[in-house]
């Protein structure tokens, strides 16, 4: 009976070990999958995001969650990890956004990388397409006379129910209302109109 309980414990150990990683060796396979996925030439824009978490169960079953490179190695039982790159691009600063390499207990990609944030011309290394601010501001302007001009902002963020990059031109008319025009940042189509209301101005 001893023998057997030995055997079982063994084998649990054996488990536990097989299933803890060095967090660097992670790192590495992440960055290998990140840089044969997108290419040499986009991969120099990312830089590894230090705020990476892994799933971890510790020895009383419960599920844990520790900072990738807070330690040499991984604790307890190796779950799963989302390991998370930063894009940021010297010249085209406003493309904002991450890539997550998932990765399971056994150190195998998930799910599909997610670049969509990336835009055409980035990817395909040609001249950027988008319109301008001003260009922007031009074509909301008639929508945003019905009610007068008075306090327009204008900003370019990636929408991501419609995966495209928009200009969102706003203007403040009351003290906690806007008028606001989106408007697709490469066809220069309008997307969507209205008004929104704000709980507070800063």
């Amino acid at each position: 009976m001893k023998l057997v309980a030995s055997f079982i414990l063994l084998i649990l150990s054996f488990q536990l070990k097989a299933q803890t990683f060095g967090t660097t060796s992670i790192i590495k396979k992440a960055d290998s999958i990140l840089k044969a996925t997108v290419g040499e030439r986009l991969y120099q824009f990312y830089t590894y995001d230090s705020d990476t978490y892994y799933e971890y169960v510790k020895k009383n079953g419960k599920t844990s969650w520790e900072t990738l490179n807070k330690k040499a190695k991984t604790k307890g039982n190796f779950v799963n990890t989302n390991v998370r790159f930063d894009f940021k691009h010297p010249e085209h600063y406003w493309i904002t956004g991450y890539t997550g390499i998932k990765l399971d207990a056994n150190l195998e990609l998930i799910d599909s990388l997610n670049t969509n944030f990336i835009p055409e011309f980035l990817v395909n290394d040609q001249p950027c397409n988008f319109i301008s601010a001003e260009e922007a501001l031009e074509i909301a302007n008639p929508i945003l006379e019905q009610n007068g001009i008075n306090q327009v902002t204008c900003q370019l963020t990636f929408d991501l129910r419609a995966q495209v990059y928009i200009w969102t031109v706003e203007d403040l008319i009351y003290e906690n209302y806007s008028d606001f025009v989106n408007i697709n940042a490469v066809t220069g189509e309008i997307t969507d109109q209205g008004q929104l209301r704000r709980t507070k101005v800063y």
